[in-house]
């Protein structure tokens, strides 16, 4: 009981009023006392991508998951991943090392137990920080996508002043600026891939700004269309209670990914991580003969190898701007300059290695000098993040070829992420007897 009376103090502490009589309101108005409105939802929400050809990824919570072991096994079978989403809905910021890991260790369970995969998690209100990491079951989840980047810098985004559930709702996702971050996946030190999500998300806009179905739409339109200039991702964070809400804004987004060459993958969670894994084995072996370069990729079939500002006598496609896709795994250029990216010494490790985990080639020691692209430290240090060191080597005009991020030639990805946190109003009174009795 005093864990329980723990929890709801850490929760009420972290909530303003006006925001916990909000949510109570929309909750009471879009769920039953039985599932069936929720399960509705759900599946036309699948049956909508399914049309497009691509399917969403549901964070649910294993208590949600014991309780609907069914339902959640049908809709894996209709080809929608479900993720890790604790076994209770509960912030994992008031929960020590031990609980964490219990959390973990019984939803695991449940989903094995119902006959539900799942290979990632995603904390309840993204209440994740590095000390998680060592509460995961070892060997178990192959992704997290916890972290968030708040795409502040796009033109559309809603105009109205910020509601309470707007506030508390940025406060606790603390997203990074995606004018700093970079919105791509990334390696942990344990092998897992974090896969951060965009917002602002449903919540935000339509309860938030009160910005209705039309703003929703606009603003995630301008996020898709930010992220595929960039060649980044777009992790759309949405929850089920609001899908009808927010279908007019999936169609418009699924439309444009159609539109645009090349074109933008729309992706699973599951799948991306499973490509950042095995995009990370890719590798590729140099020879010099006479004054040319020979370049052998070793790589999967899935690989998108560019080039640009390069004699390319094998067959090749336009890409985007200045590059050029090489559609053979084996490629003869010109010598000199060196047409990969030169990483002085004194740059730091970590750089060099976001940087190669981009896709680039990097050439370290005496050689990087004699790379048409070069960057030291003091560059690194001018250019000051991630996002403007990468537009400072892209918009250069030197000789380049790489790897890229994405698999296929597309150039961005867009992934539909719905946190399923109940499928009842009894899903919201369980997490309280629940944790009662824990």
């Amino acid at each position: 009981m005093l864990r329980k009376l723990h929890g709801a103090a850490h929760w009420l502490k972290r909530r303003s009023p006006q925001y916990v009589v909000l949510r109570l309101y929309n909750l009471i108005q879009r769920y039953g006392l039985t599932t069936a409105k929720a399960r509705n939802r759900v599946i036309d929400c699948i049956l909508l991508l399914r049309r497009y050809g691509c399917a969403p990824t549901f964070p649910t919570p294993g208590r949600v998951v014991e309780r609907n072991p069914d339902f959640c096994h049908a809709i894996q079978q209709m080809g929608a991943e479900l993720a890790i989403h604790g076994y209770d809905h509960i912030d994992f910021h008031s929960l020590s090392q031990a609980e964490a890991r219990w959390q973990f260790d019984r939803a695991i369970a449940t989903y094995q137990q119902a006959g539900v995969g799942a290979s990632g998690f995603r904390c309840p209100y993204l209440s994740y920080s590095e000390r998680l990491l060592e509460a995961l079951p070892a060997g178990q989840l192959c992704y997290s996508s916890n972290t968030a980047v708040l795409w502040d810098e796009v033109n559309d985004q809603p105009q109205a002043k910020p509601g309470a559930i707007y506030t508390n709702l940025t406060e606790f996702y603390a997203g990074a600026s995606s004018a700093h971050t970079l919105s791509v996946p990334h390696t942990l030190p344990n092998g897992m891939i974090e896969i951060p999500v965009s917002l602002p998300d449903d919540m935000q806009i339509y309860d938030g700004l009160h910005a209705g179905r039309k703003g929703l739409a606009l603003a995630w339109l301008d996020i898709l269309r930010h992220s595929y200039q960039r060649g980044e991702m777009f992790t759309l964070l949405f929850h089920p209670e609001l899908y009808y809400l927010c279908a007019l804004a999936f169609e418009r987004l699924l439309i444009e990914t159609r539109s645009v060459r090349p074109g933008i993958w729309v992706a699973r969670l599951s799948d991306i991580a499973a490509w950042w894994h095995e995009k990370a084995d890719f590798r590729v072996a140099m020879t010099h003969p006479a004054e040319q370069l020979e370049l052998h990729f070793t790589c999967s079939e899935r690989a998108t190898i560019l080039a640009r500002h390069l004699p390319l006598a094998g067959p090749t496609q336009h890409w985007r701007d200045a590059y050029q896709q090489v559609l053979t795994h084996s490629v003869c250029v010109p010598a000199a300059p060196l047409p990969l990216l030169g990483v002085a010494d004194d740059v730091p490790a970590a750089t060099a290695a976001l940087l190669a985990e981009q896709g680039y080639l990097i050439q370290r020691g005496a050689a990087a000098r004699d790379c048409a692209t070069y960057i030291d430290a003091a560059l690194v240090q001018r250019m000051a993040t991630p996002v403007a060191l990468i537009a400072y080597i892209e918009h250069l005009t030197t000789p380049l070829i790489r790897y890229w991020r994405w698999p296929s030639g597309y150039a961005s990805v867009l992934s539909f992420s719905g946190d399923l946190d109940a499928l009842s109003l009894m899903d919201y009174a369980a997490r309280i007897v629940g944790k009662a009795k824990a």
